[in-house]
């Protein structure tokens, strides 16, 4: 069975780079009409990390409480 190529256009990967870091990744998929796998790929490819995590871990390590 043949794979179906996904159609990156600069629209979809504007959107992409908008929404990776702060969006769920099958928000995100769901939003361009693509699977998770392939939003995934194409976040790694462009370098994308997810910010959320990140910002959570610092703000849980740097908290007054």
């Amino acid at each position: 069975m043949r794979k179906k190529r996904t159609n990156w256009t600069e629209q979809k990967i504007a959107v992409l780079i908008q929404l990776y870091p702060i969006e769920t990744t099958p928000r995100t998929a769901e939003i361009l009409g693509m699977c998770e796998r392939a939003v995934k790929e194409k976040a790694r490819c462009l370098g994308l990390k997810k910010a959320v995590k990140n910002r959570w871990i610092c703000l849980l390590y740097t908290s007054d409480a």
